[in-house]
């Protein structure tokens, strides 16, 4: 399977690297191609954490101008590749299981 997670954030550079990592754990062990999406609302957290990502996992990190959360996450949409997209929220709100 081939899809895209698009991942939004304000103010949220000490949660980053930590999401990011568990996505790629989930992805790992499913077997699952995707490409990393983080839409950094220049906000300054995006740009301050490099999280340590898979060679294996497309990775990017847009930054647009901060217009609100719906804005991100299409500017983020717009950007993916995969044959799905998925929403994922800063903070492990919902696990990947």
């Amino acid at each position: 399977m081939n899809f895209s997670t698009v991942i939004p954030v304000l103010n949220e550079s000490a949660k980053l690297a930590q999401d990011v990592q568990a996505m790629v754990y989930f992805l790992k062990d499913n077997q699952m191609e995707n490409q990393i999406i983080v839409i950094d609302d220049m906000a300054k957290s995006a740009r301050d954490t490099e999280p340590n990502i898979s060679k294996d996992v497309l990775f990017e990190i847009i930054v647009t101008e901060h217009r609100r959360k719906s804005h991100a996450i299409h500017r983020g949409i717009k950007a993916t590749c995969g044959d799905y997209v998925m929403l994922a929220d800063i903070g492990e709100c919902a696990p990947y299981t």
